[in-house]
């Protein structure tokens, strides 16, 4: 079976900010907010979404 996986990151240099960043998404703002914020990847910009990955692993 072919499963559809969605995957967002936001991308940082440093651990510091990347936990802040995680302590903001865990108390409930929206997460492709805070990438259009602080990513540093050109993803960003959709919200640091990737297009839809398909695995026939899943």
């Amino acid at each position: 079976m072919v499963k559809e996986v969605h995957a967002a990151h936001i991308l940082v240099k440093s651990e510091t900010l990347a936990k802040e960043i995680l302590d903001k998404i865990n108390r409930g703002d929206k997460f492709s907010d805070l990438a259009k914020k602080y990513s540093e990847c050109p993803s960003k910009k959709r919200g640091a979404t990737w297009d839809s990955l398909l695995d026939k692993r899943w």
